[in-house]
């Protein structure tokens, strides 16, 4: 780094390229010392026609023609599932539909909308939000692990169990508690189902 003479910046006699850590935060603390800051595009340099271009086709997510990087946008999911966590999920509902808005493609932000709309009750949104993170993740085991709790709700056994298979499958060693939760969801379903055969070859004899 250099001043507005070309000389380079030194602080106790050193590069600021050659400092650690500790010498940065001193010599900030201290005054002695400024940080280069980064600047921001500005609009003419983030509505090109170039990236405009990119965006009506598809090609750029309307949170990368803003300038949001992906580090930044997860770094607001962090703080949408922080509120998941502590059952606010009509907040975290908004973090991740804003999130979805501006990265579309991001399996993760659609399983967690999923997961907020679930606890709201929402369940046909939710199913849409799973349905659409496993299109664009084909290994998103919590997509599938919800997706079939959601199916076993509306008593859609065959599909439900297809999913949970899946999710099985996707954590073989069982090490991961969304394909624990699959597992024991996919056996006390096919329990009682188990039973409910039983009943009906029983109601069956006694015609």
């Amino acid at each position: 780094m250099a001043d507005d003479k070309g000389e380079p910046v030194l602080y106790k006699g050193k590069p600021l390229d050659e400092l650690n850590l500790e010498e940065v935060a001193e010599g900030v603390e201290k005054g002695d010392l400024e940080l280069p800051t980064m600047l921001e595009p500005n609009v003419e340099q983030l509505f090109t026609m170039e990236r405009l271009e990119k965006f009506i086709l598809g090609d750029m997510t309307w949170a990368e023609l803003q300038g949001m990087t992906m580090d930044e946008a997860y770094n607001i999911a962090e703080y949408g599932y922080a509120l998941f966590q502590e059952g606010r999920y009509h907040d975290s509902r908004a973090v991740f539909e804003a999130l979805v808005y501006a990265n579309p493609y991001d399996a993760y932000f659609h399983t967690m909308l999923g997961a907020a709309y679930q606890q709201l009750d929402m369940k046909d949104e939710a199913a849409e939000e799973y349905t659409t993170a496993i299109e664009l993740d084909a290994e998103h085991l919590h997509a599938f692990v919800n997706r079939g709790e959601l199916l076993l709700q509306n008593g859609e056994f065959e599909r439900a169990l297809k999913d949970l298979r899946r999710a099985i499958e996707l954590d073989p060693e069982g090490t991961n508690e969304a394909g624990m939760r699959a597992r024991a969801l996919a056996l006390a379903t096919a329990n009682a189902l188990e039973e409910v055969q039983k009943l009906i070859a029983k109601a069956e004899a006694e015609k």
